[in-house]
């Protein structure tokens, strides 16, 4: 009889087996240590003599012996070593029938048994009892586990326990394993790709530090690799690239994806490398980490861009000479002054006449596309309204439709609107968009003009009836000579360069362009161009204008000599927040920031009698007097070009805009240039003596401005002797007296104005003085609390005209 704790021995037993195989599986290194260490385990537990693992060869499609354990008893060695140089394929032999059905299989005797290949060498090794179990994991067996016993035994219904378990785990081994396996191959062959890429390729973390990079980097930089570990993007990027960049992680901290990258890199030897690419956001639990970047070196397509557009030019140039002489001969013949033509000479010459003239406009667009790329556009810009110019367009592209059965309507009234444009290369826009409407126009039908205003911009649409654009050349449309579809020859054969030309015009103008189209259904091509509102009386010539003084207003100063343009300036800073004063010469510039502060300030370089490039230098050299660097916007008039750029940023100017200017891109760009220049120029003492609030306040305030710490009222009087401050934190309870003590030093010091928070860990002791301008608890406040209040004083002092 079985004693009561035979049941509790037994199952003892098994959880010591399970605790065994975890340990076996969890600490082997290569699949044949942990075969052989489970084979010694189920051995010993169940009393076999010998097993094997048969691994399955994917190549040969055979099961290959990976691993052998046996018990030391004579007779094996045979055994041994004939399972070394065995295969056996599917169904063949215990291992490949286990193999092939996939599930254990049993056999009484394998010396008694004809169908085991193997009967005459396990007589002599003394063993009967065999059983086989197929390693799988999801359906797919990696291998066989194999053990024999010295004794026979009858084939079981299922199998123990034990054997289940171990066969188990040994099979989600192997399928890790070889996940593991494939993933550091596939890493490898991801690195091998990158490396090898001709793109560069790198990440870089939030503070610029290079997490990452491939071959192609370093050598169009001229670093070493080796150097990866602790090289940063301010090593390579070119300072004047460092507001794109900027720019470009702003846009992803807002919406986290993929964006366009145009930068400029340096070389170690100092060339400039122009770059191009796209920068993605790697977000980590909703957290933007870092940036990864494929970028590639655009320097060569510019290259030759500038070629391609030398040769377009002197080509076209050379061309208008010789083309000109045809035009005026054939003209001459053709008019009958040289004598009378036959009718057929005159019909010639009228087709070489008409086709001379095409040809010329051919050129002539051909000119507009090379100035437009160069920059060398020549725009007269003025205020015009768009009722009028669109009525002058519509008469002139009535009078090419009537021909071929097409009109030219309006959808509603046109009711004037406002812009600041180039008349002329407007009315070049309209010609080029009514002039496509009416070459893909059915016979009878309209094309629709129609105005409207659309959130601070005017909206012109063109509409046809025609064929619609096919979805496959949408994105090709605007390329020059690209024609999406072939229109009737009778109605003129166009160039190509119609609605590329119109893109670069609206672009310059600083609106935008594009089309709706459905297939069959027509197309409405529209562009828009910032609305100009003359709502606000122009400033008077000869004095500046100033808002009501607010003190939660910046002040921003116009130097504009064009008082229509000033007054639609000062409208936008007005109506932004912002406080306007306007000046109309340098000179009258330069008075008033001698007796105000200003935050940021608009210049137009062609003011009467003055060098703009003298007068920001000039400007830039005063600051020293005035503290705080003054953000200046270039407004002009003149194109972009790139030696203009040049002389305003060495003269010390933050950026260029070309008039017609965007509302929307003139206040984002002083209201980033403000905040940068604010919190670069503040300068924060902070008293406290405890050393981990001092670098926690330090971190917390970085972005803020500069933050300068002490420990005591002592080191607190020095700083203040030495540098002039913009804002003091002070903790209350300090080693050699109370914080409050720096109080009556700043009025004697004539910095009564400066503001004070109070950071400590106790509640004030009396009541602050007019001079504590907050108090936050060190407990209660946050980090963002902090930052935030530390803020609001900084924008207070600025708008006060402090500093």
């Amino acid at each position: 009889m079985r004693s009561a704790r035979e049941p509790q021995r037994e199952l003892e037993r098994e959880l010591a087996a399970y605790t065994a195989i975890t340990r076996v599986l969890t600490f082997a290194v290569e699949d044949e240590d942990a075969s052989v260490g489970l084979l010694q385990l189920l051995g010993e537990f169940h009393g076999y003599a010998v097993g094997a693992y048969w691994g399955v060869d994917e190549d040969a499609r055979v099961l290959r012996c990976r691993g052998i354990w046996r018990r030391s008893a004579p007779g094996l060695d045979e055994w041994q070593a004939a399972l070394r140089t065995l295969t056996f394929a599917p169904g063949v032999g215990l291992p490949g029938r286990a193999w092939a059905c996939g599930r254990a299989e049993w056999v009484e005797d394998v010396a008694a048994a004809p169908s085991f290949t193997r009967g005459a060498l396990a007589a002599r090794a003394g063993l009967h009892a065999a059983l086989a179990c197929p390693v799988a994991f999801r359906g797919v067996v990696h291998g066989v586990l194999e053990l024999f016993a010295d004794q026979s035994e009858l084939p079981r219904p299922e199998l123990p326990r034990t054997i289940s378990a171990a066969v188990n785990q040994f099979s989600q081994f192997l399928a890790r394993r070889r996940a593991e396996k494939a993933l550091v191959e596939s890493e490898a062959l991801f690195q091998d790709l990158v490396d090898n890429a001709t793109d560069m390729v790198f990440r870089v973390a939030l503070n610029g530090a290079l997490l990452f990079a491939n071959r192609a980097l370093y050598a169009a930089l001229g670093f070493q690799a080796e150097r990866g570990h602790d090289l940063s993007l301010m090593d390579f990027l070119h300072p004047d690239a460092l507001a794109a960049w900027t720019e470009a992680v702003g846009r992803l901290l807002a919406q986290p994806g993929t964006t366009p990258l145009e930068v400029r890199f340096l070389t170690r030897d100092g060339r400039v490398l122009p770059i191009e690419g796209t920068a993605t956001a790697d977000v980590v639990e909703g957290i933007l980490t870092s940036i990864r970047c494929i970028c590639r070196d655009v320097s060569s397509r510019l290259e030759l861009e500038r070629v391609r557009e030398r040769l377009l030019s002197i080509a076209t140039h050379e061309l208008r000479n010789p083309l000109a002489s045809i035009t005026g001969a054939v003209a001459l013949v053709e008019s009958g002054q040289l004598g009378a033509l036959a009718p057929k000479a005159s019909h010639l010459l009228e087709v070489a006449l008409r086709n001379c003239r095409r040809m010329n406009e051919l050129i002539d667009s051909l000119l507009d596309v090379d100035k437009t790329r160069a920059g060398e556009l020549e725009l007269d810009i003025r205020p015009i309204g768009l009722g009028p110019l669109l009525e002058r367009a519509a008469e002139a592209a009535r009078a090419h439709g009537a021909p071929f059965g097409v009109g030219i309507r309006f959808q509603e009234p046109i009711v004037n609107v406002e812009v600041s444009a180039d008349e002329s290369r407007l009315l070049q826009v309209l010609a080029n968009l009514l002039s496509n409407a009416v070459r893909f126009s059915p016979p009878g039908a309209d094309v629709v003009l129609s105005l409207s205003r659309n959130a601070g911009f005017a909206r012109v649409c063109v509409t046809d009836r025609g064929p619609g654009i096919p979805s496959e050349h949408r994105q090709r449309l605007f390329e020059p000579f690209f024609q999406a579809l072939r229109p009737d020859p009778a109605r003129g054969r166009g160039s190509g360069l119609g609605l590329s030309i119109a893109k670069a015009m609206v672009k310059r103008l600083g609106g935008r362009i594009g089309f709706d189209a459905e297939p069959g259904l027509g197309t409405t091509f529209w562009f828009e161009l910032p609305e100009l509102l003359l709502a606000v009386a122009p400033p008077p010539a000869s004095c500046p204008v100033s808002r009501e003084a607010s003190p939660e207003r910046t002040r921003i100063l116009i130097c504009e000599d064009d008082a229509t343009f000033a007054g639609v300036l000062a409208k936008w800073f007005d109506d932004a927040g912002h406080e306007a004063h306007v000046a109309c010469s340098a000179r009258e510039a330069m008075r008033l920031l001698d007796g105000n502060h200003y935050a940021g300030m608009t210049l137009d370089l062609g003011l009467p009698g003055e060098d703009g490039f003298e007068f920001v230098r000039q400007v830039r050299e005063g600051e020293r007097e005035r503290r705080g660097r003054l953000p200046i916007l270039v407004v002009s008039g003149r194109p972009c070009a790139a030696e203009s750029v040049g002389l305003v940023g060495a003269a010390g100017a933050d950026a260029w805009f070309q008039k017609p200017v965007s509302r929307a891109d003139l206040l984002l760009a002083m209201e980033r240039a403000v905040r940068s220049a604010v919190e670069s120029a503040v300068q924060i003492l902070h008293v406290e003596d405890d050393p981990d609030t001092r670098a926690l306040v330090r971190e917390v305030l970085a972005e803020v401005g500069s933050v300068s710490p002490c420990a005591s009222l002592e080191e607190a009087r020095r700083r203040l002797a030495d540098t002039p401050f913009d804002l003091l934190v002070l903790d209350q309870r300090l080693p050699d007296g109370s914080g409050l003590d720096l109080l009556p030093e700043l009025r004697k010091r004539a910095l009564g104005a400066v503001p004070v928070l109070v950071f400590s860990a106790w509640e004030l002791e009396s009541e602050p003085g007019p001079q504590v301008s907050a108090v936050l608890t060190k407990l209660d406040a946050t980090n963002a609390q902090l930052a935030a209040a530390v803020r609001a004083l900084v924008k207070r002092r600025t708008v006060a005209g402090g500093g």
